[in-house]
């Protein structure tokens, strides 16, 4: 078995997308409950806002097994 890190850049399009993303996930456990998660994600988008979309990256193990 082999097991190694992947780390992957991409684009979220629209903050309706990133809201649903990180309330529906496990990124940022209950995300949304407060309004300083709401300042914090604007001060995000204001820093990694592209013309394309919002940029974030993700950071993953890989684990590969053989029968």
């Amino acid at each position: 078995m082999d097991v190694f890190p992947y780390r992957s850049r991409y684009l979220v399009f629209g903050l309706d997308n990133l809201i649903f993303l990180l309330k529906h996930t496990p990124i940022i456990p209950g995300f949304g409950r407060t309004e300083v998660d709401f300042q914090i994600l604007q001060q995000f988008i204001k820093e990694n806002q592209t013309e394309k979309g919002i940029m974030t990256n993700s950071e993953r193990f890989i684990i590969m097994a053989k029968l």
